[in-house]
């Protein structure tokens, strides 16, 4: 299956050669799932509870040799405890043409007066538009790293960094995004 991005491919004239960076993927491959396992301490998060989630973000992300993409999502999840829960995500890459969407476990630890870290490992399935040159689709690892710090028991801000690497080859390119965001939990 060809990369999804619509506009750089070595198939097609006038485009650049596609950058393969294999160590590359295999050190952030590995350092994403180190941070993963960190976060896995004993400790719980402050303010969490078992019960419903729903956030929204903005976003940005980079695939090197694409350039970069505007991105906006949604997501809704459930906390089973203080320290696990699961999510369902939807995230519009604009300049890409694709969206993602996302089922993943969520790891937390909580840092004292309200702030946490959480890590996320997960599965993508991505698609770019009808209208794209490609029109692929695929599904793929998904690896978060991030901090929220809650306001009140009902509402958080959270930073996090999360990758689609590319393994299975559909994808071309490593997806890295970076989200802002906004959760409610009720």
């Amino acid at each position: 299956m060809l990369p999804i991005a619509p506009v750089i491919s070595p198939e097609y004239p006038g485009a650049s050669a596609f950058p393969f960076a294999q160590n590359s993927i295999m050190i952030r491959k590995k350092f994403l799932c180190a941070l993963f396992m960190a976060t896995s301490c004993c400790c719980g998060v402050a303010y969490a509870s078992p019960g419903w989630t729903f956030g929204a973000n903005l976003a940005g992300s980079h695939a090197e040799g694409y350039g970069k993409s505007s991105n906006f999502g949604l997501d809704v999840g459930y906390d089973l405890n203080p320290r696990w829960g699961v999510d369902l995500s939807y995230e519009s890459l604009m300049g890409y043409e694709m969206t993602v969407i996302g089922a993943s476990a969520i790891r937390r630890h909580a840092l004292g007066d309200g702030w946490q870290i959480f890590g996320r490992l997960g599965v993508a399935y991505w698609t770019e538009s009808p209208t794209g040159a490609y029109n692929a689709s695929g599904e793929d690892p998904l690896l978060g790293i991030g901090l929220s710090y809650a306001i009140d028991r009902s509402l958080s801000v959270q930073a996090e960094y999360q990758v689609i690497p590319n393994l299975t080859g559909n994808l071309g390119v490593n997806l890295d995004t970076a989200l802002l965001g906004l959760q409610y939990h009720f």
